[in-house]
């Protein structure tokens, strides 16, 4: 088996910071034949390696905007658990920013010479809701206040959960196009000044 890349990426709570944990691990014939190690490549015989990440902005049409390539080497590869971390204003999202909600596809790519070049990638989509998640619990706050005296205010909570079950059981799922619809939604409504979400 030919190394076969594996890791991990967390967002802080703060929203600033992509967090690169690789998996791949070290060689063993039983247990992690794509590890690094012979009979696969070293992590001496890497020459670079980099993350690579964009957002996805047309569901429908599976469209992410323009990768944006962050030099990972050289604290990656390694099989030590050290983590790799970049920020949002790295990623192209400006100074002092954070990542916004959305559906971002992220690549972990490695080059190298052994016997020979190679190439070893891996790529994976997740989501990243914090904002929606806290203004959800904003308005169910105002909700349970205002619950028997504001009847639009209940309305509309019984619309935006609904679309929240729905945007869960997509993550849970792996819908892209329809995480991407009920993001787009919950964005654009909880933003709303007279919602209170803020």
């Amino acid at each position: 088996m030919a190394l076969a890349l594996n890791f991990d990426s967390e967002i802080s709570d703060d929203g600033t910071t992509l967090t690169i944990t690789e998996l791949t691990g070290a060689y063993s014939a039983t247990t992690n034949a794509g590890g690094w190690g012979s009979p696969n490549p070293t992590i001496a015989s890497s020459l670079t390696a980099t993350i690579t990440i964009s957002q996805l902005t047309d569901g429908d049409n599976n469209i992410y905007t323009t990768p944006i390539v962050v030099i990972a080497y050289p604290t990656l590869p390694n099989i030590t658990n050290t983590i790799f971390n970049f920020t949002a204003s790295q990623a192209g999202y400006g100074p002092n920013s954070i990542f916004p909600d959305a559906v971002y596809n992220i690549t972990y790519t490695v080059t190298g010479n052994s016997g020979g070049a190679y190439t070893a990638s891996q790529s994976f989509y997740f989501t990243y809701t914090p904002t929606i998640n806290k203004k959800m619990k904003q308005f169910t706050n105002n909700v349970s206040i205002s619950f028997c005296s504001n009847q639009l205010l209940l309305e509309q909570y019984q619309e935006f959960s609904t679309q929240y079950d729905l945007l869960c059981a997509a993550i849970g799922c792996g819908n892209t196009q329809q995480i991407f619809e009920y993001i787009q939604y919950l964005s654009n409504e909880l933003s709303d000044p007279d919602c209170g979400c803020n």
